[in-house]
């Protein structure tokens, strides 16, 4: 950007000497405005940016030195240099008052043109240097505010920064402590697990050789103390064949029974209602008590990770019930429609710890409920009253639902 040309203002109330000024200076890279009397010289100075002031001393109304005393009183025009032009006042009294109301120097009529241009020279260096200073400046201090603002945007950054930071590893540390407490459960779920399969098997194998194990021990030799018999004496024993007998339809009850409770056939051949209906009486028959089902809807072909999930939770919620609730009635409820299967397990006992109503997760046994819901992407609610009961209530959508 081109800058402006420095400004002189000639103040003289002959125009000739204005003239003559302006002569001596008009090859030089200035701007020269022109004032006849000290009141147009200060409404220029107002309006004007000036470099230097050529005064005149001797002027009607109002001379040289009052105009400089009046300049000296304004902010604008309080660092103006100005350098008087005299011939009458050349006594060193007059150029002491001049330097009192702001002199900077003094010329004496007739002007020297070397001397005038070489001062002219001198002021005009100096008021560039001063603009340049000021530019100079007011670019430092616009760098400044740029450089307090990036301070100002890279500490809210940092602010910003630490806090999604802190947000971070807070949310990390919760994740890992939530992973070590899933894996945990996994551990302590896997174990008991492992422990009703080991206490399932020995149940199974205890009932083999217990029961099955001395039928079939006394069936072998009841056939061969009969064998060992003449055939003529063979018919005197009939009372012996229907003990044997007897025997052998004790054992196939014994395996109808070990496989009901393995895996009841009625689950697989009329579906989840039915096999529902079956658990009831058979836990009414070995807990003493009322356990009525409530089927509130028809019942529909579901998955069979389904089927078995909802069956084996209904069977987990009745052993609870029978060694913990003190209850004397169990109510079942089955709602089922095209989006979700609702199984709810309700007992009049006297309600659940309150330490497992808050986190079920506790107790293995509900735990493991609660984790075949979830593989089937369902949920397992607990809901206790102290003295009025528990209830289970779990639900999982059907294969349809998306």
């Amino acid at each position: 950007m081109t800058e402006a040309r420095a400004k002189i203002l000639v103040v003289d109330d002959k125009p000739a000497n204005i003239v003559a000024v302006q002569t001596l200076l008009k090859d030089m890279d200035i701007e020269i405005i022109e004032a006849l009397s000290g009141n147009e010289a200060l409404q220029i100075c107002i309006l004007h940016d000036l470099a230097l002031i050529l005064l005149d001393v001797r002027m009607p109304h109002m001379n040289g030195f009052e105009v400089a005393s009046l300049l000296r009183g304004l902010d604008r025009t309080r660092t103006v240099p100005i350098i008087f032009i005299t011939a009458a006042h050349s006594d060193e009294l007059h150029e002491l008052h001049g330097y009192d109301v702001g002199a900077v120097d003094f010329l004496h009529k007739p002007i020297n043109d070397q001397i005038l241009r070489s001062k002219v020279t001198v002021f005009m260096e100096l008021f560039n240097l001063r603009r340049d200073q000021k530019q100079d400046m007011k670019l430092l201090e616009k760098r400044r505010l740029q450089v307090e603002n990036e301070i100002i945007e890279r500490k809210k950054v940092e602010k910003e920064l630490k806090h999604h930071r802190d947000n971070l590893s807070n949310m990390v540390r919760e994740r890992t402590a939530e992973l070590e407490q899933a894996q945990d459960e996994l551990r302590d779920l896997a174990g008991h697990l492992n422990l009703a399969r080991e206490k399932e098997r020995q149940w199974i194998a205890q009932e083999i050789h217990d029961e099955l194990g001395n039928n079939l021990a006394n069936l072998k030799m009841g056939i061969q103390w009969f064998k060992s018999k003449p055939c003529q004496e063979q018919t005197s024993y009939q009372n012996q064949l229907g003990d044997l007998l007897d025997q052998v339809n004790a054992t196939i009850r014994k395996v109808r029974q070990i496989t009901l409770l393995l895996r009841p056939p009625v689950l697989d051949q009329f579906g989840l209602l039915t096999a529902l209906e079956w658990q009831a009486k058979e836990f009414e028959k070995s807990a003493g008590y009322s356990c009525r089902i409530h089927p509130d809807s028809v019942d529909m072909d579901i998955e069979e990770q389904q089927k078995l999930a909802l069956f084996r939770i209904c069977q987990e919620s009745l052993t609870n019930i029978s060694r913990h609730a003190e209850a004397t009635q169990v109510e079942i409820r089955l709602i089922m429609d095209k989006d979700w299967i609702q199984l709810s397990i309700s007992d009049n006992g006297k309600g659940t710890p309150e330490a497992l109503s808050l986190n079920p997760n506790r107790s293995l046994g509900l735990r493991g409920m609660a984790e075949r819901a979830r593989q089937n992407q369902g949920t397992m609610k607990l809901t206790t009253t102290p003295g009025k009961g528990t209830k289970i209530t779990v639900r999982i959508p059907t294969s349809n639902k998306e």
